[in-house]
């Protein structure tokens, strides 16, 4: 994670609670969330109260009833049933929980999943609007940790659909347009996007800050450099040194060096004398 005042904080928990850390926590959200596609392809089940997918969502109703699993099981839930999507997905959810973890370690990872889901789980707790964070949470997940990749590594290539090299940072783009496009057509579904994005904006918020500043400090110190080269290229190389006229403000006039070393342009320069001569 980018280094802020709260790393410091993170480091300390790190060396108290990181043996408690979950190894390989993306991967092991992928692996159930192809299980629980299996299963709910094959047991046929149906829709309704008795489909596995019921039993799975965020409901707080039931929550507050007792089924606490629900608070966990919902994130499991695939985001589609179509056999090569689910696979794509699960796919890259493995590979992207191996750089994250690479990048910050399990334990900011579980950190980073659990903020993402916690979030979502306080949303979906609350009467009426909470049946929302069930619109697509797996959805919702895969951005959150695809776009952390993609901050991470911008410039990583991949190969969409096994073929086509795209750098990391355009597919994250396309995601969010992606979301977006819900947004436009059910816009109360912005509600869940937000709030997942909540620790994304923490965890990444304060870097974008301090490169929004360097930025303008660097194109600052570019400006004056660019002023001062053209202040040097516009320098003028005669002056006369009775007038102040210069070569660059009255490029007509022509100008002379005395003897003495004195320069004069032809406004002010003084009648030869005599058996004298002007250099120049």
């Amino acid at each position: 994670m980018s280094a802020h005042p709260g790393q410091s904080l993170i480091a300390s928990a790190e060396r108290r609670f990181g043996h408690l850390a979950i190894p390989n926590l993306i991967r092991r959200v992928g692996v159930f969330q192809l299980a629980v596609w299996g299963l709910t392809l094959f047991s046929r089940t149906g829709e309704g109260e008795g489909n596995l997918l019921s039993y799975l969502m965020l409901d707080a109703s039931k929550v507050y009833s007792g089924q606490v699993w629900r608070v966990f099981t919902f994130i499991m839930m695939p985001g589609t049933m179509n056999p090569l999507f689910i696979l794509f997905m699960v796919f890259f959810l493995w590979f992207i929980g191996d750089a994250l973890e690479g990048a910050w370690g399990a334990f900011r990872v579980n950190l980073y999943v659990l903020a993402t889901v916690g979030c979502l789980v306080v949303l979906g707790l609350i009467p009426m609007i909470g049946i929302l964070v069930n619109v697509f949470p797996a959805m919702i997940f895969f951005s959150l940790m695809f776009i952390a990749f993609a901050t991470l590594f911008p410039d990583h290539i991949v190969n969409l659909f096994g073929v086509i090299p795209v750098k990391a940072k355009w597919l994250a783009i396309g995601d969010v347009a992606i979301l977006f496009s819900y947004v436009i057509q059910v816009p109360i579904v912005i509600l869940p996007i937000l709030v997942a994005f909540i620790p994304y904006f923490v965890v990444f918020g304060p870097g974008f800050v301090r490169d929004f500043q360097n930025r303008g400090e660097a194109a600052v110190r570019r400006a004056k450099f660019q002023s001062k080269v053209k202040s040097a290229d516009r320098e003028a190389f005669h002056t006369c040194d009775i007038c102040g006229k210069t070569d660059l403000s009255h490029p007509e006039l022509e100008f002379r060096v005395s003897a003495e070393g004195e320069e004069y342009c032809s406004d002010c320069r003084p009648l030869p004398k005599p058996g004298a001569s002007s250099k120049g």
